[in-house]
């Protein structure tokens, strides 16, 4: 059965080998030190320094070559006919005698939803590995799940530090802007069909000194119309693009400026439009959230000249 509620401890063999299925616990189980025991990561996963680790994890969807509107219908067809994004390599997750496997249950869309990994994880089997289950909704459950990683993978002491300092980052943000104004924001994480980020990174906004609009704390992200964008009129729009870098989702921005409304919306007259690291800074629940809260940080405090390209572009209306 998943371990999922922190009360139990897991089994735990002379040699912890880890099977990582997302692109967020991979993060933690690196930030930790614990990459040498990594023996298998997912498609979106980063490797460890130095070693390459077999991927264990395909989709017939190509999410570098189709475009938003592609993905999106390859989703939705997927879904219609109750058929998984996903394939796992059973064999080769078998082959590297996994001790822990980690997973996730908060989207199917994003990742290897849990009854995937469940298979491989079977009270039956005395030797079966154990399902560590992450299932963040906001940025206090990302600070535990790192803990309960180093848990399973015996390096607590380790997850606690990183985990301090993930909360320690965070704080010193919404410390800084305590007093200033507040921007009205709206962070979209896909462009065609409009997509607005909840859960998380409306806290990451909050964090950052900004109102989040359109998708309240503790919501799931949520289709909007155009309309509702019109309507909200945000004085600043981010652009995070949902498991996409900055060079990635710039190739997304057609869909935007194609729209005749998109040059009367008040943050694009301002020039109050970025296009942030979505990859790693936001959709992926786990230690890089921290820098993604900097980011918004310093944007929304006209301090954006301090960014790398790589984490912030500004966009304009029509190029």
């Amino acid at each position: 059965m998943p371990w999922n509620d922190g009360d139990r401890p897991p089994k735990r063999s002379s040699k912890c080998r880890i099977v990582s299925l997302l692109p967020a616990a991979t993060d933690i189980v690196l930030a930790i030190g614990a990459e040498h025991d990594l023996v298998a990561v997912s498609h979106l996963c980063a490797q460890p320094e130095g070693r390459t680790v077999p991927r264990v994890v395909s989709t017939t969807v190509d999410s570098d070559a189709l475009s938003m509107p592609a993905i999106h219908a390859a989703v939705r067809e997927a879904s219609e006919k109750r058929v998984s994004l996903y394939q796992l390599d059973e064999d080769a997750i078998r082959a590297t005698e996994p001790t822990t496997i980690l997973s996730q249950g908060v989207c199917p869309v994003c990742a290897v939803p849990p009854e995937q990994a469940q298979a491989l994880s079977t009270e039956s089997d005395p030797q079966c590995a154990e399902l560590v289950v992450l299932t963040p909704r906001t940025l206090a459950d990302v600070a535990s799940d790192i803990r309960r990683v180093g848990i399973a993978v015996g390096r607590s002491r380790e997850a606690e530090i990183v985990a301090q300092d993930f909360e320690r980052r965070i704080d010193a943000v919404r410390a800084s802007s305590v007093g200033k104004p507040k921007p009205r924001v709206v962070v979209l994480e896909w462009f065609d069909p409009l997509w607005v980020s909840g859960e998380w990174i409306v806290e990451m906004v909050e964090a950052a000194g900004g109102e989040s609009l359109l998708v309240g704390k503790n919501e799931p992200s949520r289709e909007v119309a155009w309309s509702d964008l019109v309507a909200a009129d945000p004085d600043v729009i981010v652009l995070a693009a949902c498991s996409m870098d900055v060079e990635r989702a710039a190739r997304e921005l057609g869909a935007l400026r194609d729209r005749p409304e998109w040059d009367r919306l008040r943050a694009v007259l301002a020039d109050r439009v970025f296009l942030l690291d979505g990859e790693h800074h936001f959709s992926a629940p786990g230690p890089k959230l921290a820098r993604g809260v900097e980011v918004l940080g310093a944007i929304l405090a006209d301090e954006e000249a301090r960014l790398d390209e790589s984490e912030c572009g500004r966009v304009r209306g029509r190029e």
